[in-house]
C-alpha cells in the first residue's frame, strides 16, 4: 500500500528503461501488455499511481489486443472474471495533526466530508462520523481521496518509506518500519493500525524480507479478514532457492509455522472464515512438503471465494472475493509452471492476467512469463519478465528473479548486450548481502 506526493522511480530506472525500449519499442510502453503489469501494492493507495495506472488502462483500451478476446483460466475464473479494474482501491494522504484529529474524505462526486473515520473494509466500506455527528457509510469505489490525521511517527515513517523507494535505499525502509511500528503502538484507530502493518509489510517486502512481512500481514487479518489493504498481500509468486539479504532459516520456519495456523477454513487465529489469512498461507506454503496438499486445497475452495451470507449484496465484499478467487487462481499457476504448461494453457493465463486489478498483475505476469519461457517463447518471456523486472522496483525478490530471467531470456535470442547489461544492473542492486 502506498502513498506519495510524487511519482518517483529508483534511480537504477533509466538503465532498465533504455533496455526495454530497445526490446519492445516506444509502442509496448502503452500497449495492453505493459499496462497489464502496474506494480502492485503501490497503486492501491497512491492516488498518483492509481492516476497513471487508470490512464495506461484507459490508453490500453483502445488499442489491438494480441490475444483477441478475454477467456477465463477456467470455470472458477468465470466467476471472478469481471473487471480489469476490480480491486478497493482507496487515495490515502497521511496528514499530520495533533490531538484535535480532523480527517477529510473527498468523494468522486465532489462531495467533501469532515469529521473522522471509524472504519474502513472490504466488506462495508468506509464509516465516517462527520463534524454534525451524522454517520455516512461509503462503498470504497465512490471515494476519491482520503486525508487521514495521524500523528508525527506515522507521518515520518511514510515520508521514510517513499524516500527509501526513491532512493533505492534500505536504511530508509528499515527507519519506515521501526516509525510506523512505534506509531501503531499508540494510534488506537484500528484502520491506522491496519495502515501502519501495511506499510511495514510493504517495506518488509521492498527489503526481500518476505517471511517477515507474511507474519506482520497475518497481524492485519486478525484485525479485518475482508481488509481494504489487500493489495499489500505479500503473496509469493517466484522460487527462492536461498535466503536474501535479511531473511534467515529462523523467520522462514517462524513464518511456515504462523502459516499453518490460519490455513484451515475457520479454525483458525482470527476464529472466522478468513479469506486473505487462508490465500497467504497458501501462498506460503505451496512449496512444503508437508503442507503442500492442504495448500492446493485451500486454493481451490479460495477460487470460488463468496462473501459471508450478510454481506451477499455489498459491492465492497463482493469485489474483495472477485480479487481473492483470481488470486488463489493464479498461485496455482506456480505449480502448473513445473508440469510443462501448454501453449493454451498459457495463452489462457495471459487473458486471465489481464483480469487482475493493475495493482496486482506483477506475480501473474512473472508465470506467465515463465509460461512462455518453458515453451521456448524467448521473445514473449524476455519481454515481459523486462517488465516486470522494470516496475517491481517494491518487491525486491520478485524484481532480482525477474531481471535474472529477463537476461536469460535475451542471451537466448541472441541480444547479449542488453542480458549483459541486466547482470551487471542486478549485481548492483542485489549483490550485497548474498
Amino acid at each position: 500500500m502506498d502513498w506519495t506526493s510524487r511519482s518517483f522511480r529508483p534511480r537504477r530506472f533509466s538503465r532498465i528503461a533504455a533496455i526495454f525500449f530497445l526490446a519492445v519499442g516506444w509502442s509496448g510502453w502503452g500497449s495492453v501488455a505493459f499496462a497489464q503489469t502496474l506494480p502492485p501494492g503501490g497503486a492501491a493507495l497512491n492516488p498518483f499511481a492509481a492516476r497513471a495506472a487508470q490512464e495506461a488502462t484507459k490508453r490500453a483500451s483502445s488499442a489491438s489486443s494480441a490475444n483477441g478476446g478475454v477467456r477465463a483460466d477456467s470455470a472458477n475464473d468465470a466467476s471472478s472474471a469481471v473487471s480489469a479494474n476490480g480491486a478497493n482501491r482507496v487515495a490515502f494522504e497521511p496528514v499530520a495533526s495533533g490531538a484535535n484529529r480532523v480527517d477529510v474524505l473527498r468523494l468522486k462526486n465532489g462531495e467533501t466530508l469532515s469529521g473522522t473515520v471509524s472504519r474502513i473494509s472490504g466488506n462495508g466500506g468506509l464509516t465516517f462520523k462527520t463534524t454534525d455527528g451524522a454517520a455516512r457509510t461509503v462503498p470504497l469505489d465512490e471515494i476519491d481521496r482520503l486525508e487521514a490525521s495521524v500523528g508525527a511517527e506515522f507521518a515520518r515513517g511514510v515520508e521514510a518509506f517513499e524516500l527509501g523507494r526513491k532512493l533505492g535505499e534500505a536504511a530508509e525502509f528499515r527507519r519506515a518500519i521501526a516509525l510506523l511500528q512505534a506509531a501503531r503502538k499508540t494510534d488506537e484507530r484500528r484502520w491506522a493500525k491496519e495502515w501502519a502493518t501495511a506499510k511495514v509489510v510493504d517495506a518488509l517486502v521492498a527489503l526481500g524480507r518476505e517471511d517477515d512481512a507474511a507474519a506482520q500481514f497475518f497481524l492485519i487479518c486478525r484485525l479485518d479478514p475482508y481488509s481494504a489493504f489487500l493489495p499489500s498481500i505479500p503473496l509469493r509468486w517466484a522460487p527462492r532457492a536461498a535466503f536474501g539479504a535479511g531473511e534467515s532459516p529462523d523467520a522462514r520456519r517462524q513464518a511456515e509455522d504462523e502459516a499453518a495456523r490460519w490455513l484451515p477454513a475457520t479454525k483458525n487465529p482470527s476464529g472466522v472464515a478468513n479469506p486473505l489469512g487462508r490465500l497467504l498461507a497458501a501462498s506460503v506454503l505451496l512449496d512444503s512438503a508437508r503442507y503442500k496438499k492442504d495448500a492446493v486445497e485451500a486454493l481451490r475452495d479460495l477460487a470460488v471465494c463468496e462473501p459471508p451470507e450478510d454481506a451477499r449484496s455489498d459491492v465492497d465484499a463482493v469485489r474483495t472475493c472477485r480479487t481473492v478467487a483470481l488470486l488463489a487462481t493464479a498461485q496455482r499457476w506456480r505449480l502448473e509452471t513445473l508440469t510443462n504448461p501448454t501453449a493454451e494453457t498459457v495463452d489462457r493465463w495471459a487473458e486471465t492476467a489481464a483480469l487482475f486489478p493493475v495493482e496486482l498483475r506483477l506475480g501473474p505476469s512473472f508465470l506467465v512469463a515463465t509460461g512462455n519461457e518453458s515453451l521456448g517463447r524467448d521473445d514473449a518471456a524476455a519481454n515481459v519478465f523486462l517488465r516486470v523486472a522494470l516496475l517491481a522496483d517494491a518487491n525486491r525478490n520478485l524484481a532480482e528473479r525477474a531481471t535474472a530471467r529477463a537476461a536469460s531470456a535475451f542471451e537466448k535470442i541472441g541480444r547479449r548486450d542488453e542480458a549483459e547489461t541486466l547482470r551487471r544492473d542486478a549485481e548492483r542492486r542485489f549483490g550485497a548481502g548474498r
